[in-house]
């Protein structure tokens, strides 16, 4: 279940996050799922808020109080 909306990143990858606490990473023109991530092993981490991305960052706040950035970029060697 979502209640939040999505974002789209620079490179065009839109993300949303679900009350089961999942980030979702989808292929703008197909819907298809390039990646996921668990964010709480919570009992509700419950994404309330849709996500948002400022350079190569997504951060995403969850019920549980708490607030998680993810690298969408490896890090430079």
């Amino acid at each position: 279940l979502t209640t939040s909306g999505p974002i789209q990143g620079d490179d065009g990858t839109l993300y949303v996050g679900t009350s089961a606490g999942t980030v979702f990473a989808l292929e703008p023109e197909n819907g298809e799922i390039l990646w996921t991530h668990q964010l709480s092993t919570a009992e509700e981490p419950h994404i309330h808020a849709s996500p948002l991305v400022v350079g190569k960052k997504l951060y995403i706040s969850c019920k549980d109080r708490s607030l998680y950035g993810l690298n969408l970029a490896p890090p430079s060697p």
